[in-house]
């Protein structure tokens, strides 16, 4: 056989073995409507855009630490989103309903939230006015959180947004 015919029958070989694969998103991809949604200065936010690579971290319960983190951007590309950190917390141990606030107590849970707008201006909680904030744990499954969340929050120059009607449903990765 000449270099030309080994060439042809390799590529047949190749051409007719290949075959597509079944598509198989489900494995890959969250079975759970997964958001952060809010109206922020009488302006619906709604948050629900998974990014990929940073998904498993940010999202992400840590039981030997006490500590969990949540976060959803608007679109891709955006800057605009929630971002919510909890320490001195185990979601399997709590009773739900629970209330979360800024706290200096290090026997209680605390919490840290920010909003950051189209144009990425960052808006945090008022530590110095624990009751400005509140987020509501509702429910954990060991896999599924959701809450409530509401208040206000304050760029460093101290201009602020309302948040209110907050609502998020997350998977959580457990590490």
């Amino acid at each position: 056989m000449n270099f030309k015919s080994v060439l042809i029958l390799l590529f047949s070989i190749t051409l007719f073995a290949c075959t597509k694969e079944e598509d198989n998103t489900e494995s890959s991809s969250t079975s759970v409507d997964e958001y952060m949604n809010a109206t922020v200065n009488n302006k619906a936010v709604e948050a629900d855009f998974v990014v990929i690579l940073q998904d498993p971290v940010f999202n992400g319960f840590y039981p030997s630490s006490k500590y969990f983190q949540i976060q959803r951007l608007v679109e891709n590309g955006s800057a605009e989103g929630f971002n919510m950190v909890v320490e001195r917390i185990n979601l399997n141990t709590i009773d739900y309903p629970f209330t979360l606030r800024y706290s200096e107590n290090n026997a209680a849970s605390t919490l840290l939230f920010n909003y950051y707008d189209e144009d990425d201006k960052g808006y945090a909680m008022n530590i110095a006015d624990s009751s400005s904030f509140t987020v509501i744990l509702t429910s954990y499954d060991d896999k599924v959180l959701t809450g409530t969340f509401e208040g206000e929050l304050y760029t460093e120059d101290k201009s602020s947004v309302t948040v209110e009607n907050g609502t998020f449903q997350i998977e959580m990765v457990v590490y």
